[in-house]
């Protein structure tokens, strides 16, 4: 996959067959998100089997032009384009948003879509906006895709058992400690890269197996409690069954891995809460809401 970053201005050209582009924050790249993809492999085929490229941004919008009500992301841009390339994407653009968020929405569709990836279709999900103070919408991109030689397909959001799939209903999943339905809505397990420090603390008792982390608070962080989860250190390819405990601080409980992971980045899966209460206990709990847990991870 093609990966395009920094100004677009200096992205393509595109490839002389064109593109079909599709754009958005895609935070999750979730079954909707997935949905929105696969629809638009269809149209790429359909148009002779042009490239399909995606369009994200290097930081969520609301987080620059209104940081209060910055959401909680699912996924860092490194794990959105591992993803958008194991579905099969042939470019993706990361866009610079504090550059392009005062270009006018012709001025981004020229400079992005037509000048930077030779766009011939573009997809976008209900309520698309773009440009300078979201003037943009879908009824301004027909327009545009009139003047600048592309169609324009608009899509509505998919459902599921638990409502419309979207990126803030697996937030709201995630934050209430229901990892087991925000993972059916991703399709996949939700995840957070965490470190375990240098000199971090262990458990509470003597050598206890359990070890503090380090959490980027930036990320959609489950609710207080006890989580059954798989855990892969970085460099170890096979994830073992382990607990991850929530609350004013995270700990992590892997006693397949005991040792050696002071100063590893850790990734974790979130499987199921197995209760509210974010305190491991003693060694006994900790045995048994291991036990627990091995039943549900096997």
């Amino acid at each position: 996959m093609k990966v395009w970053t920094g100004d677009p201005r200096k992205w393509g050209p595109g490839p002389d067959r064109g593109t079909a582009v599709t754009i958005g924050v895609f935070d999750g790249v979730h079954q909707g998100h997935r949905g929105l993809l696969g629809v638009m492999s269809d149209l790429a085929l359909a148009l002779g089997g042009v490239e399909r490229a995606v369009v994200t941004f290097d930081v969520h919008p609301r987080s620059v032009v209104a940081p209060d009500r910055a959401p909680k992301m699912l996924t860092t841009v490194e794990q959105r384009l591992e993803i958008f390339e194991s579905l099969g994407v042939d470019q993706a653009g990361v866009l610079p948003f504090d550059l392009v968020r005062s270009w006018p929405p012709d001025e981004f569709v020229r400079r992005v879509v037509v000048d930077g990836l030779a766009a011939r279709l573009v997809a976008v999900g209900a309520g698309f906006r773009y440009g300078a103070g979201r003037r943009g919408d879908a009824p301004a991109l027909r327009r545009a895709g009139e003047e600048y030689g592309f169609e324009v397909e608009e899509l509505g959001l998919l459902a599921g058992e638990e409502g419309p799939i979207s990126s803030s209903a697996i937030r709201r999943f995630i934050a209430e400690g229901d990892v087991a339905a925000a993972g059916r809505l991703l399709d996949r397990r939700h995840g957070l890269q965490v470190r375990v420090p240098e000199s971090g603390r262990r458990g509470a008792w003597s050598d206890s197996p359990v070890v503090e982390v380090e959490v980027d608070r930036s990320m959609a962080v489950p609710g207080p409690g006890v989580y059954a989860v798989w855990t892969a250190p970085e460099g170890d390819e096979d994830p073992c069954p382990g607990l991850f405990s929530i609350g004013a601080e995270a700990e992590l409980y892997a006693p397949d891995r005991i040792g050696g992971l002071h100063g590893r980045e850790i990734r974790v899966l979130f499987v199921e809460r197995l209760r509210e209460d974010p305190s491991f206990g003693g060694p006994a709990r900790l045995e048994q809401d291991m036990a627990r847990a091995r039943r549900l991870l096997a």
